[in-house]
């Protein structure tokens, strides 16, 4: 019996079939064999169609017991634990493996990157090249109290909209 459960899974939906009308027949045999009266047939009969009935109100319920435990957050969590992509350990690279990959340094900021015009688009390029272009006029390598002055003035000319006074583009 265990071992027809295993097959039924591996079948194919005419096998299955033919199988199931081979065993209807050979019980509905085993029925004529024991020779019942008109009424023990019929309730034979009537008892295989119960049977049959509840089968399929059990698989249905089952199926919506495996459905409604398969809805769940914690096994969808799981689920798309299991489905999810490994990601890669990102390897920090020097600037020579990165110019050696197709890479190029930013005359702005002197950074090493990959996509130039999407990097000058930052603040962080914005930013660097700015105060290297304040330290040379500056002639001090020291210009964190420079860069303080600058800054509060902008938040002032940006609180007070007086935009002339501040640095609030990007400079291209």
């Amino acid at each position: 019996m265990a071992q027809n459960a295993s097959n039924t899974e591996t079948m194919t939906p005419r096998e299955q079939s033919t199988e199931f009308m081979d065993a209807l027949n050979s019980l509905l045999e085993l029925i004529e064999e024991l020779k019942p009266n008109d009424g023990q047939y019929l309730q034979a009969c009537n008892d295989l169609k119960t049977l049959n009935d509840k089968k399929v109100v059990i698989n249905q319920k089952i199926i919506q017991i495996v459905e409604r435990v398969r809805n769940t957050r914690v096994v969808a969590e799981h689920t798309a634990r299991l489905t999810r992509k490994e990601h890669r350990k990102q390897m920090k690279r020097t600037d020579t493996e990165k110019l050696r990959h197709g890479a190029v340094r930013c005359v702005r900021c002197d950074r090493v990157v990959f996509n130039l015009k999407e990097h000058r688009t930052t603040y962080v390029c914005h930013s660097t090249g700015l105060h290297k272009r304040l330290a040379v006029k500056v002639g001090k390598h020291e210009i964190n109290r420079y860069i303080n002055l600058i800054n509060s003035i902008n938040s002032w000319a940006e609180k007070t909209r007086r935009y002339k006074f501040g640095n609030f583009t990007m400079l291209k």
